[in-house]
């Protein structure tokens, strides 16, 4: 996944442009109800219009998501410049995170203004800002984000691997429980529950909703008439040429209950954030906040 190739990025800086992007965002978000309504009319307009500002968001934060485990290719021939393959800095992917969980998980204000949301529907106005996060979130907690992170790391000074990444994730999204009295508000739960969807369905713990099947799951190896399956030609188009060693390695590291990076720091990130949780309730006075909780941790307690 190279990180430096996004559409529409016209700079060299995915984040400072998904940052001025949110920006005009929140401007035309302003414009929105006087823009697409008219007397006697209805909100159809509006709500096309609400939703493409959502899809835009969505976009710009999902480049900045793909620093975090990433690797920039500049295409050296051999004799001429460097090294082809280059991991993104760790500190930019630490970077990366942080602004994710500062601007892209958290509600923003002009979009979640209830002049738009009670116009476009009855309820249910912000499930597009979570279905957002949740696809961010999956993009992150992914067997190969963690894999390539771990590559990365190996060999040299510790970079940032995958339990960093979820400890940032954890202290991020769980950040009302530092607080003295710790309250946290619906979008956040919902927010929260669908983190720990994504977490549960990466141990097997649960099953992917509606059974879709995401890049979480990994395809089937199989090969039929001596054919690469979809998986070994997706492998294969990585690394330009198919070995069939590499694809045996590929299928030992690779799926759910299976020793790997990913599932060590699934396992070790879960323990953490159970523990943080634990630690926090007896801070909770809330009613709705202590219901929450006690299920999230409840959850967390079942992951074998």
């Amino acid at each position: 996944m190279d990180a430096s190739v996004s559409q529409n990025v016209i700079g060299s800086d995915p984040i400072e442009g998904a940052r001025l992007g949110l920006r005009n965002i929140d401007r035309i978000a302003a414009f929105l109800v006087p823009a697409t309504t008219r007397k006697g009319e209805g909100y159809s307009a509006l709500a096309e219009k609400y939703d493409a500002l959502i899809t835009q968001r969505h976009r710009e934060l999902s480049y900045v998501a793909k620093l975090v485990g990433g690797v920039e290719e500049t295409r050296y021939q051999a004799g001429r410049g460097g090294l082809p393959f280059t991991p993104v800095d760790p500190q930019r992917q630490r970077q990366a995170v942080r602004f994710l969980v500062e601007q892209g998980f958290s509600a923003p204000a002009s979009l979640m203004d209830e002049e738009i949301l009670r116009r476009i529907s009855p309820t249910g106005g912000s499930g597009a800002l979570i279905g957002s996060s949740t696809d961010l979130l999956r993009r992150l907690v992914d067997p190969e984000v963690f894999q390539r992170m771990a590559e990365a790391s190996a060999g040299a000074k510790r970079g940032y691997v995958g339990f960093d990444l979820l400890e940032d994730l954890n202290n991020g999204l769980f950040k009302e429980l530092d607080a003295k009295a710790p309250r946290i508000d619906l979008y956040r739960r919902d927010l929260q529950r669908n983190y720990l969807t994504v977490l549960l369905v990466a141990t097997g713990a649960i099953s992917e909703p509606g059974g879709s099947g995401t890049s979480i799951d990994v395809e089937s190896r199989s090969r039929d008439s001596g054919s690469l399956s979809s998986a070994m030609r997706k492998q294969a188009a990585k690394r330009d040429i198919y070995s069939p060693l590499a694809d045996v390695a590929e299928q030992f590291r690779s799926g759910r209950g299976r020793p790997s990076e990913f599932r060590a720091a699934l396992r070790a990130g879960i323990a953490s954030l159970y523990k943080k949780i634990d630690a926090a309730l007896v801070k909770v006075k809330d009613p709705e906040t202590l219901m929450h909780l006690r299920e999230v941790r409840s959850q967390l307690g079942q992951v074998p």
